[in-house]
């Protein structure tokens, strides 16, 4: 595993790491080039974030998806581009963010 916290005061945090997935294909690769958010941390201290990652020495995109604490590892998750990103703005703007938490938890439980 390659990780490197590169953090200098007049830009944001990079981060690269090597997943230890191997398949047919050559390992996974990615660098963090700004961290955006984190959406939630576990007990077990993996943590749920929104970053901008470049994969494979590609062009950056945004990505969420669970982190273990020092990045070394990472869970399946989603990356979108920016028009990606801008649309699923638009339909939430367009609906509204009228669910029902409570519905949720027990649709979950039952």
């Amino acid at each position: 595993m390659v990780y490197e916290l590169t953090n200098e005061t007049s830009a944001p945090a990079v981060m690269e790491t090597q997943s230890g997935y191997e398949s047919s294909r050559d390992p996974i690769s990615c660098r963090i080039i700004e961290h955006i958010g984190t959406l939630r941390t576990s007990a077990s201290g993996w943590s749920r974030e929104f970053n901008v990652v470049a994969w494979n020495g590609g062009r950056p995109r945004f990505d969420i998806r669970d982190w273990s604490e020092d990045h070394s590892k990472m869970s399946k998750g989603i990356t979108m581009s920016v028009n990606e990103l801008k649309r699923i703005y638009e339909w939430v703007s367009e609906r509204g963010t009228g669910i029902d938490e409570e519905s949720e938890v027990q649709q979950a439980e039952g």
